[in-house]
């Protein structure tokens, strides 16, 4: 899907993520709380070594290969390794 399929997949709370990323990286987006200090929603990328924001670049803004991401299970809490489950229905 492209991108803006992807950004509405977004907004409604899925990860996302490119085919040639590693397994352990997605996109998600956060809306801030009463307790955040950013007070509008942002992209963020997740992976093993935590989270970190996330601006996209226009090979990525072009790609016609995204994906969804369903987080199935936490294989390890120390090592945050998960495996996904990349829903092509869409």
């Amino acid at each position: 899907m492209d991108f803006s399929r992807a950004l509405k997949k977004l907004k409604k709370g899925k990860s996302v993520k490119l085919p040639y990323w590693s397994k352990d990286v997605t996109i998600n987006c956060q809306y801030p709380d009463e307790h955040s200090k950013m007070t509008a929603p942002y992209l963020y990328v997740e992976s093993r070594y935590g989270r970190v924001p996330w601006v996209i670049t226009q090979v990525e803004l072009m790609s016609d290969a995204w994906e969804v991401v369903d987080d199935v299970f936490d294989v390890d809490n120390d090592t945050q390794d998960k495996l996904y489950l990349v829903d092509l229905s869409h």
